[in-house]
């Protein structure tokens, strides 16, 4: 907090070197997760994670059986892009 950050936005999830444990201490104000790992991060302390309709569906449309502790926030299109490698 002493660094005044006012967005906070974690990158891995569940993966290798992550930094939950810095969002778990409630670094900033706003805090969310995006691109590492498309799941919940079951912290509270985490505010948003930034997803898709394809990934996670709107609750009007088919369910999954999957729970938040976050508040989705939904890009349209692909949260995330990939381009294969050309032979």
């Amino acid at each position: 907090r002493e660094d005044k950050v006012d967005i906070l936005v974690e990158l891995t999830g569940h993966t290798a070197n992550n930094r939950l444990g810095v969002m778990a201490m409630k670094a900033a104000p706003v805090q969310a997760t995006w691109i590492g790992y498309p799941n919940s991060t079951g912290l509270r302390e985490v505010d948003y994670r930034i997803t898709d309709w394809t990934t996670d569906p709107s609750p009007e449309g088919p369910l999954t059986n999957q729970t938040y502790v976050e508040a989705l926030e939904r890009l349209p299109g692909c949260f995330l892009c990939y381009t294969p490698t050309h032979n």
